[in-house]
């Protein structure tokens, strides 16, 4: 019986990710029109990326969750060019999930985005699910944001 699971193991390692059981994507956005990410978004500003610092954050259990929750995330600090939804300082951090399949945004320090935020428990945070963009690739955004 152990020899049967071993090969029956060995063959589906063996013949490629198809034969694994399919698991649902751990970020998966929607497609949402611009206008919809500008009404919901709590905070839309522009600014350059000074520098990046990637933390460990644990939570603690919640009603959806008894255990406690760790999490790696990338606190951004941003020294912002000027807010069009929303008001930030003059330095600002921006907090990501640091990586992609956690739904993280890839800010690289030196270039200038346009950072659509939400402000949980009085931090702003972002994703790849969110219309952050570099800033310039935003002109249909800045066309909308200061109509």
């Amino acid at each position: 019986m152990q020899t049967m699971l071993a090969l029956l193991t060995a063959a589906i390692l063996t013949s490629g990710p198809s034969a694994l059981p399919t698991s649902t994507v751990p970020c998966t956005c929607i497609n949402v029109p611009l206008q919809e990410h500008i009404a919901t978004t709590d905070v839309v500003f522009s600014g350059m990326v000074v520098a990046q610092d990637t933390v460990e954050v644990h939570y603690l259990p919640t009603e959806y969750s008894s255990t406690f929750q760790t999490r790696i995330e990338v606190r951004n600090t941003i020294l912002s060019q000027g807010a069009y939804k929303g008001a930030v300082s003059d330095t600002v951090i921006v907090v990501t999930a640091a990586y992609g399949a956690a739904c993280g945004y890839s800010f690289t320090v030196g270039n200038a985005y346009l950072v659509y935020a939400y402000i949980r428990d009085g931090v702003l945070s972002t994703s790849i699910c969110s219309a952050t963009k570099p800033l310039a690739n935003a002109g249909a955004d800045l066309r909308l944001l200061t109509k």
